[in-house]
């Protein structure tokens, strides 16, 4: 229903099936309190931007309309960098989060070639210790 058929249903008294609450896209008009609930803003944050014409608006009768389509193509250009800049950001953090991986295992490896290291001079010393307890007490050592 255009924006004409609206109005004239206004003044007629025809019943136009509004759902005050549910933003409809497909709908050529949506009330301040469903395109509030779509947005995630207040209603009277939708009437301030209408006011300005921040917000495609109609006033029909008393009630005063948004215009749908105007307002996703406005939402859709705002959405499109918003969505380039979250895809940007989101590629940085895997990246981030990628070389810290990287990071993380490197180092993860270096403990683990620390500790073989220090585990075979404590495995060296032990041995030596008690091939020195066996020679003191038998008088040769053991033979690998």
């Amino acid at each position: 229903m255009g924006v004409d058929a609206a109005h004239k249903a206004l003044l007629t008294e025809r019943s136009i099936t509004v759902a005050p609450m549910v933003f409809d896209p497909a709908a050529p008009l949506n009330g301040c309190e469903a395109t509030a609930r779509y947005l995630g803003i207040s209603r009277g944050l939708v009437y301030q931007q209408a006011g300005t014409g921040a917000l495609p608006s109609v006033r029909i009768g008393s009630r005063l309309m948004i215009r749908t389509a105007a307002l996703l193509e406005l939402l859709g250009a705002d959405r499109s960098a918003d969505h380039e800049a979250l895809l940007t950001e989101r590629s940085t953090m895997r990246d981030h989060r990628t070389r810290q991986q990287i990071v993380d295992s490197a180092e993860a490896v270096d403990a683990l070639e620390h500790a073989a290291e220090v585990a075979g001079k404590q495995a060296r010393l032990v041995r030596a210790h008690l091939e020195e307890r066996i020679l003191a007490e038998y008088g040769t050592v053991l033979e690998d």
